[in-house]
């Protein structure tokens, strides 16, 4: 069975180039490239003290195909728009990973076509 992956997000590869003056690593992204994903929706977290309750961050999750590799200090450009060609029509804004990729193609009742979630929050300034 295959999940379609009608949505597309732009990933910025992260890499460090170097350190500064006072030791820290010089960051750098790359420019965004296409990556097909099956949806994108608001990141939800539960209230502390309140049980049952949710409220939408200022985040998204996104839900991605099995093997899509993403780091925890890449950007993720959405909504990001290319044509046919792959040039890019619209780029939205920008969101940084937030924690670890969760695989959801493994466990004791998996299923290989499941796929990975990611959280992005947003980058400001």
């Amino acid at each position: 069975m295959s999940i379609p992956t009608p949505w597309t997000v732009g990933h910025r590869v992260w890499s460090q180039s170097g350190r500064d003056a006072h030791g820290n690593p010089v960051q750098s992204h790359a420019a965004p490239v296409a990556l097909s994903v099956h949806a994108v929706g608001p990141r939800l977290a539960q209230e502390p003290g309140e049980p049952g309750r949710w409220q939408t961050v200022e985040g998204l999750t996104v839900y991605a195909p099995a093997g899509t590799a993403v780091g925890e200090h890449d950007l993720v450009v959405a909504p990001f728009v290319v044509d046919e060609t792959g040039t890019v029509l619209h780029a939205g804004d920008e969101y940084e990973v937030d924690g670890p990729v969760a695989d959801w193609t493994r466990g004791p009742w998996s299923n290989p076509a499941a796929g990975v979630t990611f959280d992005l929050t947003r980058v400001e300034g």
